[in-house]
């Protein structure tokens, strides 16, 4: 189980989920390439493609400089090494980052499960050989892939950040809903004042002061429909807003 390497040197200090470096420390990482599990021959591709999102996002959130994978090539016996490991090992994975002069390696996996994917990352913290962060999310939607995958990157140094922006997800999808319910009510009253008033300007018994009074009762019906019209176009725009940006 061979497992290409996207290694990142830090100019900046390293501020994972679980713990920050002082301001004076350089941070040192490297970006493993996710493991990939259960993919189909269509699928294969997926490793590679999501851990380069993976890595873009740690380089942009941990501020660290990527390196040329030449630079790993040079270390002898390395993908030997890698291949008794496993992805799980993280002792082993603290003996690679000695090996590779980093302070950190970021590893995970990409799992497929029935219509879902399943992307998990973690921060092994060389020195100490423990975990300092995890991020692990789920989808259905293979266009969502990719961008999941720079969530999990951001999530792993900045989980303040990624938490807020998750939680405007359930707002702005609530705010959408309540938006075409309310619209879907206001159409409906519209729509039985109009019909109402026409009924009576049909009738031909009915008086012409009725009739007026209908016609005006007729014009706000169709107002009150517009305007429910519009609720619901808001609405069903702010709930595909926040599925997309979920």
């Amino acid at each position: 189980m061979l497992m290409a390497f996207a290694p990142v040197m830090a100019q900046a200090p390293a501020a994972t989920g679980a713990s920050a470096s002082s301001a004076s420390a350089v941070c040192r990482l490297a970006v493993t390439a996710l493991e990939g599990q259960g993919l189909s021959a269509e699928q294969a591709h997926l490793p590679a493609a999501l851990t380069e999102a993976l890595a873009a996002a740690v380089t942009d959130a941990s501020g660290c400089d990527v390196i040329s994978s030449a630079d790993i090539a040079a270390i002898a016996g390395f993908e030997a090494q890698r291949e008794l490991c496993g992805v799980r090992s993280d002792a082993c994975l603290a003996e690679i980052g000695d090996a590779l002069g980093v302070d950190r390696i970021v590893a995970g996996s990409v799992v497929q499960l029935g219509q879902s994917t399943t992307v998990t990352a973690r921060v092994v913290n060389i020195k100490a050989s423990r975990v300092e962060a995890r991020a692990e999310e789920t989808t259905s939607d293979p266009e969502a892939l990719r961008s999941m995958a720079q969530r999990i990157g951001t999530r792993l140094f900045q989980p303040d950040a990624e938490v807020a922006i998750s939680d405007d997800f359930p707002v702005l999808l609530a705010a959408g809903g309540v938006g075409v319910g309310v619209g879907v009510v206001v159409v409906s009253v519209g729509a039985a004042v109009a019909f109402s008033a026409d009924a009576v300007l049909g009738d031909k018994n009915a008086d012409r002061a009725t009739k007026e009074s209908a016609q005006g009762s007729g014009t706000i019906g169709v107002a009150v429909a517009v305007v429910g019209g519009v609720l619901i176009a808001v609405g069903a725009a702010v709930a595909a807003y926040a599925a997309i940006s979920e």
